[in-house]
């Protein structure tokens, strides 16, 4: 190939498409497995907003290592069905146990290691998830799967304290950071006109798996007060753009030092 192709998803390549990419000696070839769930979000997100998130987190980490040296990456489908404590009954979730979280991960990274990949990036968008994830990761770098292959894990929450300063209420669900996020990687999404109700809320368990929790209030939306849907809006490009950075600088420094390491 003369110039790097722009496909970047996993499924819409052929079998023979794959096998020549991975001829490329000039660059370590890997894939990204997008992590979220299927979860309520409140009035203004939809029930798929952290696996889309974390899709297009992934999406655009593939075409920004198309601009670097030594890495290049394809987008494996989402996995989507994670636990979503506390959260089970609320209309249009699908909440799994973590045992078949920790089992899919390693199916679907133990199935993709069949093809020759010389690392793995998981972007999760889910903070129930993460457990799970690093373990993975962990098994990964002991050769658990077969072979000992870099497995990053990039929580997109882990970047929060580098956008606080924007004004938003980081820390909720449903809320101002989601939304502000949402916008930046889908605009053409209608976010719904919808007022919510202060007033309104709903005690939840003081705690979950022994983690303090807030109230599920504002239409279930969790947070302290309800979001600012104008100034969430306003703030989505400089917040996607900083979480994109800050994706690719974290994955390109992690297989550095797996790579300088190993």
């Amino acid at each position: 190939m003369n110039s790097p192709s722009r496909k970047i998803r996993l499924d819409q390549y052929t079998s023979i498409e794959v096998k020549h990419l991975l001829k490329d000696l000039n660059n370590k070839w890997g894939v990204i497995l997008p992590v979220g769930c299927t979860e309520q979000h409140g009035p203004y997100l939809p029930i798929g907003c952290d696996t889309d998130i974390a899709r297009k987190a992934a999406e655009n980490l593939a075409l920004n290592l198309l601009e670097k040296d030594g890495y290049r990456a394809l987008v494996l489908p989402d996995f989507s069905y994670t636990p979503s404590p506390g959260a089970e009954w609320t209309t249009g979730t699908v909440s799994v146990g973590f045992d078949f979280l920790g089992t899919g991960l390693s199916e679907v990274i133990k199935g993709a290691l069949r093809t020759k990949w010389e690392f793995i990036v998981i972007v999760n968008a889910h903070g129930h998830n993460h457990g799970r994830c690093i373990e993975a990761s962990m098994a990964g770098g002991s050769g658990a799967f077969g072979k000992q292959i870099p497995i990053i894990v990039v929580n997109i929450y882990d970047f929060i304290s580098n956008i606080e300063h924007f004004g938003l209420n980081c820390g909720s669900h449903g809320g101002e950071f989601e939304i502000s996020l949402y916008h930046y990687y889908y605009k053409e999404y209608k976010f719904n006109d919808f007022t919510i109700n202060d007033d309104v809320i709903s005690i939840k368990p003081p705690n979950i798996f022994g983690l303090d929790i807030e109230k599920r209030s504002f239409n279930g939306i969790i947070s302290t007060k309800p979001p600012n849907l104008k100034r969430s809006l306003e703030k989505s490009n400089k917040i996607g753009k900083i979480i994109d950075k800050n994706l690719i600088e974290t994955v390109i420094g992690n297989l550095d030092i797996y790579y300088e390491s190993w």
